[in-house]
């Protein structure tokens, strides 16, 4: 068990900085569009947005150790998460921009769902559901294991190295934001991390739909 902790740690340290680079264009907008930007609620936010990684990876890893015997993903899974993720993303930034305004049960309900922290579990879900090489590479491993409790160990400790340098980025983000809110207007601050919201959403959309049609 030692062994599986070490391999798990050492991949996902390995592999931090190509994580860092996918989650910090959805967890730094979201961070700046807060009240008051801080090294707390950086570091709260990341948190909050790596558990929901950390499920994602839970579900997969199970998925693949019991029913998977390639490491070949379902293109439908990939399309379906980005399309959602860019779908949240987007509604998400129009909402703080004062832009969409839902009038029906449906559409109240769904704002509800893209505002505050627990959005932002939603987000972190989304993001791990989106395979990348890292989240390949763990789950190729996992395969080998021979029981379920391995393969759990083995996730959340892969988990847990490769999201070292997120835990430094929702900090320092914060950091960074609140300072520059003493200088520059927290609610021009809000609104230019509401558009990169938007733009980034809109792209995320754009290649779930791409995959839609062009499987990989």
């Amino acid at each position: 068990m030692d062994n599986i902790i070490y391999l798990g740690l050492t991949l996902g340290i390995g592999l931090s900085t190509s994580c860092a680079a996918l989650c910090t264009p959805v967890l730094v907008p979201y961070i700046a569009s807060s009240n008051r930007p801080s090294i707390m609620k950086g570091l709260y936010s990341a948190l909050i947005f790596s558990s929901g990684r950390l499920i994602s990876y839970l579900i997969l890893g199970l998925i693949f150790g019991l029913l998977i015997t390639s490491v070949e993903i379902n293109p439908i899974i990939t399309a379906t998460a980005t399309a959602v993720l860019g779908l949240l993303l987007t509604f998400h930034g129009l909402s703080i921009l004062g832009l969409f305004k839902a009038k029906t049960a449906l559409g109240s309900a769904f704002c509800r769902y893209t505002e505050g922290q627990r959005s932002l579990i939603y987000l972190g879900m989304l993001t791990g559901l989106r395979p990348c090489i890292p989240l390949i590479a763990a789950l190729t491993y996992s395969i080998t294991l021979i029981s379920i409790g391995e393969t759990i160990t083995f996730m959340m400790s892969f988990w847990l190295a490769s999201s070292a340098l997120i835990f430094l980025i929702g900090p320092i983000s914060g950091a960074v934001l609140g300072a520059t809110s003493k200088k520059i207007s927290l609610d021009r601050i809000r609104r230019i991390s509401s558009v990169a919201m938007v733009a980034i959403g809109i792209v995320f959309m754009v290649q779930g739909i791409s995959l839609f049609i062009y499987p990989i």
